[in-house]
């Protein structure tokens, strides 16, 4: 298990909660469930406000990823989620797709290049931009010791029409004590430039135009058979402007064939 290699952009989405990850070889694919609840969220000038109503997201993601040759490696990434609010009522649908294609530099270094890619041409508040762009980075991998690994990630992204580009970072450490369990924890990071153009149906919660976050997160991978692990992942927002405040929980498996 302490081959599996998880990008650590937490570019899935804004509300990213099952990496995206360069696959050790053959198949791999993912599939998780998430939920999010808040009444609060932060301003643009990153105070926190009472929102006068609550917002519940429950989505369902996966990931398909395929290891092409030595160097390069392909994966899919996309999700269905529900969204129930106070005063705006239910909304459901596909969020944005993503497609990446990642290229091993070195050992330790990959480029990766990400293709975002709407199911249709329409915003929808807190689910998706609808809108097409893409993400470059590069993902930092490294073995301090025989049971502690750290991933650093840092990535350009941006978008056709109103949305804000953001430059993306992440940092996580993982923790091998077993060899059927891991225990990983840090921090990512999603930072507007401010450059996008704001919008009267904007959510307060997810996908403003222009928002920035801090999160951290903990989580724990259990592998129950030769090829499937089960993770449980939480993640805490800690700081933001135009995005809502809370945590998400999110429960995985994963399986490689």
């Amino acid at each position: 298990m302490s081959k599996w290699i998880f990008v650590l952009a937490m570019m899935l989405s804004v509300q990213g909660v099952a990496f995206p990850w360069i696959c050790p070889g053959k198949t791999c694919f993912s599939v998780s469930g998430s939920y999010y609840e808040s009444d609060r969220f932060w301003d643009e000038r990153g105070k926190k406000c009472d929102a006068y109503q609550s917002l519940k997201k429950r989505s369902l993601r996966f990931c398909l990823g395929q290891e092409l040759n030595a160097d390069f490696a392909i994966y899919a990434k996309g999700g269905y989620a529900w969204i129930d609010e106070d005063l705006d009522g239910r909304t459901i649908g596909l969020e944005d797709f993503e497609l990446s294609l990642t290229y091993r530099l070195c050992t330790d270094v990959h480029v990766i290049a990400t293709a975002i890619i709407p199911p249709e041409d329409r915003y929808k508040a807190a689910l998706r931009y609808g809108r097409f762009g893409g993400e470059g980075g590069i993902l930092f991998r490294h073995q301090l010791c025989v049971p502690v690994t750290l991933d650093l990630y840092g990535g350009y992204r941006f978008y056709s029409g109103f949305p804000s580009d953001q430059v993306r970072l992440a940092s996580i450490a993982s923790f091998c004590p077993l060899r059927f369990l891991t225990f990983w924890g840090g921090f990512s990071c999603e930072y507007g430039l401010w450059n996008g153009k704001e919008r009267i149906d904007q959510s307060h919660f997810f996908y403003n135009p222009n928002y920035r976050l801090l999160r951290g997160e903990i989580a724990c991978d259990l592998q129950v058979l030769s090829f499937g692990v089960v993770r449980a992942h939480y993640q805490r927002h800690l700081w933001g402007r135009n995005v809502g405040c809370g945590g998400v929980f999110a429960l995985s498996w994963l399986c490689n064939f």
